[in-house]
């Protein structure tokens, strides 16, 4: 452990310093905070892919004066920007943890004033783990102390965006009941949905169930691509006939489906001899499954898909989970991102890149083995990223391995001669 004090001028040369030597994560707890030099590392950082974290007091000088930061910039970059809102408690912190390494605190805000005019202090503790660990505790508990209602909110913006997808996509295919459509327009819609007694017509519409009558669970079954009805009549209910519709109370289920698993799909047909025949008919495009509001889970493996069968993928935003393994994919055609998606598993295809990461922000698990990698460009886009599935030959390049571990990855014990898993401690 080594321990140094620095006073007025050699303050702010230090901490710029230990900010550029930052390697995997930055966090930030000053009460005032508009140095645009210090700024600028953190926006660089994080646009890198390292994790930058800002707490800061809700204070006219930090958000609203002209030479307050644009904060804005550093979350479009990945990183995070908390204020504290209260009226009794001040965030009068001023502390900041690199890589669980270095601990930086004392009197210094990080502003021109402190630098300009006052006379201040701070200490760089570097090799002490336990301390950093401390102050990130500290840290983490303000966060779930007083913002807790971030975390609220944002679950009741998550369900209002769900819903309405669901009434947009279900309007679109003529789902929803003309004559509740113009009840809805006969009022003020924004106060409809928003009053505590006519919206019980409105959020019983909303529920993904009661939306849906007896005629729009027909018709929904009747625009489904034909493969997948005989998908969903093969596998999930029991007559197995792709002209047959099924039972209303069936259409239901199939209607609000979390999981759907393919994989080498196909049908038995019997000849006049009762022989069986197998008929292949692959699964060949998701289109369709966007009209599925609480779809989670999706697999469909070793079916030829290739990127124009997902070119839709961005519509099944309720996405936590997706297997695309074994099929000719080279790229996600995103133009949105998937923010629910934890896992994702594309290993067995033709992909040469991991761009696509930045359009997946919350993606923890990566299993991307088996593929055409030479490299792992876009791999610092995920910040949360936590496990790698990666193939043995291609980790073994020294400068795959290299940029890897900079970004705190570490391999693991794995049961497999030819993958290589990875770690990362976030």
């Amino acid at each position: 452990m080594t321990t140094k004090v620095f006073f007025n001028d050699s303050i702010k040369s230090s901490i710029i310093q230990e900010l550029t030597n930052a390697k995997h994560e930055i966090y930030v707890a000053v009460a005032w905070f508009n140095d645009i030099d210090l700024f600028n590392i953190l926006v660089e950082k994080a646009e890198n892919g390292i994790k930058v974290e800002v707490l800061l007091s809700n204070d006219p000088n930090n958000f609203g004066e002209p030479n307050s930061l644009n904060f804005e910039s550093l979350i479009e970059k990945g990183g995070k920007v908390s204020r504290l809102i209260t009226e009794n408690v001040l965030m009068h912190n001023k502390f900041c943890i690199i890589d669980n390494h270095t601990l930086i605190t004392g009197s210094y805000n990080w502003t021109f004033g402190a630098f300009y005019k006052n006379l201040e202090n701070i200490v760089i503790i570097e090799n002490d783990i336990k301390l950093c660990e401390v102050y990130k505790a500290e840290y983490d508990r303000i966060l779930s102390e007083y913002f807790t209602y971030i975390k609220d909110f944002d679950n009741l913006l998550q369900q209002i965006s769900d819903r309405v997808n669901l009434l947009r996509d279900q309007n679109k295919s003529g789902l929803l009941d003309p004559n509740w459509i113009l009840n809805i327009l006969d009022k003020n819609p924004g106060q409809f949905m928003l009053s505590g007694g006519e919206n019980s017509d409105f959020n019983s519409n909303f529920d993904g169930q009661s939306s849906v009558n007896e005629n729009s669970l027909s018709e929904w079954w009747d625009n489904l691509p034909s493969e997948w009805c005989l998908y969903f009549n093969d596998k999930l209910l029991p007559n197995g006939r792709v002209n047959s519709k099924p039972s209303d109370d069936a259409l239901l289920f199939l209607k609000n489906l979390e999981s759907i698993s393919v994989s080498q799909y196909y049908t038995q047909t019997y000849d006049k001899y009762y022989k069986i025949n197998r008929d292949t008919y692959h699964i060949n495009s998701i289109s369709g499954l966007e009209t599925l509001p609480k779809l989670n889970e999706l697999k469909i493996s070793n079916s030829n898909f290739t990127q124009k069968s997902i070119e839709n993928l961005s519509n099944l935003k309720s996405l936590t989970k997706l297997d695309l393994s074994l099929n000719q994919i080279s790229a996600l055609p995103l133009n949105y991102k998937l923010v629910n998606l934890i896992e994702l598993d594309i290993s067995n295809n033709q992909f040469e890149s991991l761009d696509f990461l930045g359009n997946l922000p919350n993606l923890e698990i990566l299993h991307c083995n088996s593929n055409k990698l030479t490299g792992t460009k876009g791999i610092e886009k995920s910040n949360k990223l936590r496990v790698i599935y990666l193939d043995k030959a291609v980790f073994d390049l020294p400068f795959v391995s290299k940029k890897l571990t900079e970004i705190g990855f570490e391999p693991v014990d794995f049961e497999s001669n030819t993958i290589q898993k990875l770690e990362r401690n976030l």
